[in-house]
């Protein structure tokens, strides 16, 4: 993948993990606490989708921007592919609180930001610095901890599951 090709996806995921949280504030809309976490969740994925479409934009003006990175796009693209599963499995299943918050562990720490802390190592330094912003400023893991205990939910319960 070129450093464009990169972003691109990187952006599709975002938005897809946007998608997800949308999904889950609709399903618990009756549950103000619950619905305020996703709610919230998914304005900072539009906003990290936002960052990267911004980075896109200045790298079709100024082709060199991030030097000439290829990584084997399979990472990115698996984890898209991933996402999409997980959004298919919520959209087809009744799931309780628990399993939603369970579902959005796994999302931020076995696939996003697994994947582009991995991403970080391989590619090319100037797009270090973009994922390791997307990674560094979330605090996405610390939400969900928070709002497990908040709803009684054990942190032990966080160990994640396949869907």
């Amino acid at each position: 993948m070129t450093s464009l090709e990169i972003l691109e996806m990187a952006t599709m995921i975002e938005n897809k993990t946007s998608d997800i949280y949308n999904l889950l504030y609709e399903r618990f809309e009756e549950n103000e606490a619950v619905a305020k976490l996703f709610e919230s969740l998914a304005l900072e994925e539009e906003g990290h989708a936002g960052f990267l479409e911004a980075k896109i934009k200045m790298l079709k003006i100024k082709p060199d921007a991030f030097g000439n990175a290829k990584v084997d796009g399979s990472l990115l693209e698996d984890t898209f592919q991933e996402i999409e599963r997980l959004e298919a499995h919520i959209r087809n299943n009744t799931i309780s609180i628990q399993e939603a918050i369970t579902l959005s562990m796994r999302i931020e720490t076995h696939m996003v930001e697994k994947k582009y802390n991995s991403l970080i190592e391989i590619v090319e330094p100037s797009l270090q610095k973009i994922f390791r912003n997307l990674t560094e400023t979330d605090n996405h893991i610390n939400k969900i901890r928070s709002a497990a205990e908040r709803f009684g939910i054990p942190l032990d319960e966080l160990e994640i599951k396949s869907a």
